[in-house]
């Protein structure tokens, strides 16, 4: 039997930390799942403009020249841009985007919170650590409950951006190149 020499703080500080990290990453996910509905809304919006212009081309190049092939390219270009407005008039991105992005700014102030929960650690009593945990968990718990889900590409890109690429993280270097010029040191 393996003995488990942490003391009781520490497997709250621990704790503390492991709670963070999920409200990091949901946070990150967040943030990806808005910024890919963006790009997909913007996507979908140029290929409704190509698809309408060369709809609307074509058409007009069949009454100009008369040619049944061209009409058939309109008529069949016309088709699939009704599918794309069918699927679009269904699907909300802005309001999809903006349920994300408000999670996103909830679990902000949480995250924070638990920045400041760790930095305040050693000066804290077991009893007031606890409070602050119970508190953060409440509160992380009641945005989870109304939030939107992300899907499976956007936890992906929030894993990609924080184990790589170290998305909400500074270096030292920059954290004193981001400071006013009186507060450097």
């Amino acid at each position: 039997m393996v003995q488990d020499f942490q003391t009781h703080k520490e497997k709250l500080y621990q704790q503390l930390k492991e709670q963070y990290g999920k409200v990091v990453y949901t946070y990150t996910a967040h943030l990806k799942n808005a910024g890919f509905l963006q790009r997909d809304c913007n996507r979908f919006k140029w290929v409704q403009i190509i698809l309408s212009a060369i709809s609307t081309g074509g058409f007009v190049a069949t009454v100009i020249m008369d040619e049944a092939k061209v009409a058939w390219v309109g008529g069949i270009v016309s088709t699939a841009l009704l599918v794309v407005n069918g699927y679009l008039k269904s699907k909300d991105f802005a309001a999809e985007e903006q349920k994300h992005i408000d999670v996103a700014n909830s679990l902000w102030s949480i995250k924070e919170d638990y920045i400041s929960a760790l930095t305040d650690f050693d000066a804290l009593s077991e009893n007031e650590i606890m409070e602050k945990r119970e508190l953060l968990k409440d509160r992380t718990a009641k945005v989870y409950e109304n939030a939107i889900q992300t899907d499976k590409r956007s936890y992906a890109a929030a894993q990609q951006a924080l184990q790589k690429e170290e998305e909400q993280f500074f270096h030292e270097e920059e954290l004193v190149n981001i400071l006013p010029q009186h507060l450097r040191q």
